[in-house]
Order: structure tokens, then sequence, then C-alpha cells
């Protein structure tokens, strides 16, 4: 087999890896896509709730719970990122 074919399996690894290795990455980039929801697709007219957050982390196979994205938007807050909390009663 040429070199090309192994490079292009380095994207893709094996099932048995998945489950652990592949799932623990988009754990660390969860903070970062949820920066990226928050820029593109909300502002004072259109907000956001943390259920359909965790709906759009779900669809990238994202794990989430309302807590921990709560958690998320104080961490966003403390580095200097203005996120504001709209509630609705």
């Amino acid at each position: 087999m040429n070199s090309d074919f192994w490079q292009f399996e380095a994207f893709f690894p094996p099932p048995a890896m998945i489950n652990a290795e592949f799932v623990y990455h988009k754990q660390k980039i969860k903070l970062l896509y949820l920066m990226e929801i928050l820029r593109q697709d909300t502002d004072e007219q259109h907000p956001i709730s943390t259920n359909q957050i965790c709906a759009r982390f779900a669809e990238h196979g994202i794990s989430c719970e309302r807590r921990t994205v709560g958690m998320d938007m104080k961490v966003l807050n403390d580095y200097g990122y203005e996120i504001r909390l709209n509630t609705l009663f």
C-alpha cells in the first residue's frame, strides 16, 4: 500500500478507538463550539435555550447537560466574552 492510504487512515480512527479517544477530543472542543453557536446564531433578539444548545451539541456527537452549559457560559464570561442570560417567566 502507498503512504497516502496510511495518511488517510490517520483521520479515521478504528472503531475500537472511537469510544475513548475520539469522544475525549470532542468534549475538549465543546467550549469552542459553544462560542461559535452563540456568536453566529444568537443576539439580543434571537436568544437560545440551554436545551437548544444541548441539541446542537448532540448533532455533533458532543454530550451535554443543561447545568454544564451554564458553567461553560460562566467560564466565557469570566474570560471577557459578554454573554447575557435572558430569563423567561
